[in-house]
């Protein structure tokens, strides 16, 4: 028997055809990287920022523990590249630079995640 880690869908109707525990919680590492890039993705779309704009490593986010990129304090990226090392590398100071340099700070950045996730309906997910 195959176990279901997500339900299968019939992407016509919507309708569910299988699943496998269908609440049960689960905390997929890179969750919070795919919201700063999806965050990320709404500040382009409303034109706050462009792919080439930059993201500055600050001494907090170059203090982040690994996985991360090891860049030095004061290193500058383009979104467009910093969003492609979130995307392989999952990088925690490269979300916290990006965090600081499209928020302001952590926490405004937070906020606005926070906000993305309810927006799309995300209940469990802060």
């Amino acid at each position: 028997m195959v176990s279901l880690t997500c339900p299968v869908v019939d992407a016509g109707s919507g309708r569910v055809l299988a699943e496998n525990e269908p609440f049960r919680r689960w905390y997929p590492a890179s969750l919070t990287k795919l919201m700063t890039a999806y965050t990320v993705f709404r500040a382009i779309r409303a034109g706050e920022i462009t792919l080439q704009s930059p993201v500055v490593v600050s001494a907090n986010a170059a203090a982040e523990r690994p996985s991360k990129m090891g860049y030095p304090k004061g290193s500058v990226l383009t979104i467009d590249n910093a969003i492609k090392i979130l995307m392989v590398k999952s990088a925690n100071d490269i979300a916290t630079a990006v965090a600081e340099s499209v928020g302001g700070s952590e926490r405004a950045f937070a906020a606005r995640m926070n906000a993305e996730a309810r927006r799309l309906g995300m209940t469990g997910s802060h």
